[in-house]
């Protein structure tokens, strides 16, 4: 009898410190938004990659058929984009230092969509007038370049509000700075 009174104390105690360590709901809704954000991100870095991968020497129709790929998954971050932009401009911050971190994310988030607009779905259509294939493998490094170099912007001020709420951002999953 002991024993089970033991285990019930503990497991009482230990879900007491657990509530007392959960993170209040705005951060665990930023931190869910932020995730979402980032591995959608990371699918149109990977289709960036796959896209100029030995574009130089891709055939006609391996060129289309990467740019339809990125295509969707540009459409699918900008997507994701609007979709999630409403947590940080509602968001309701203790510190000017949370708030300006927002602010910076939240014009960055329109600087990544107006290029996943201008540099995917516009520059890497893979429909259009001519011989497009050709004309992607010319344009793509151009286009594809400065979508990654806005992804990197928005990473940055991520990972900036990120630390100002106290979320970690990391490859293994979410979690919660005590």
């Amino acid at each position: 009898m002991r024993v089970g009174s033991l285990i019930v104390v503990s497991l009482i105690v230990a879900a007491g410190a657990v509530r007392a360590q959960a993170p209040d709901s705005s951060n665990t809704e930023y931190a869910r938004a932020l995730y979402l954000l980032r591995d959608t991100t990371e699918v149109v870095r990977g289709e960036v990659n796959r896209f100029r991968r030995d574009l130089e020497f891709a055939g006609g129709a391996t060129v289309l058929s990467r740019a339809v790929r990125l295509n969707e998954a540009c459409a699918g971050l900008r997507a994701a984009v609007a979709q999630e932009r409403d947590v940080f401009q509602s968001a309701r911050l203790a510190t000017t230092s949370a708030r300006n971190a927002a602010r910076g994310l939240l014009e960055e988030m329109q600087r990544l969509d107006a290029a996943l607009r201008t540099n995917c779905l516009e520059g890497l259509a893979a429909r259009g007038p001519g011989e497009r294939a050709d004309s992607l493998k010319a344009w793509g490094p151009y286009h594809s370049t400065r979508l990654q170099g806005r992804l990197l912007a928005y990473d940055g001020a991520a990972a900036r509000f990120a630390r100002s709420v106290g979320i970690r951002l990391s490859r293994e999953g979410p979690g919660i700075v005590p």
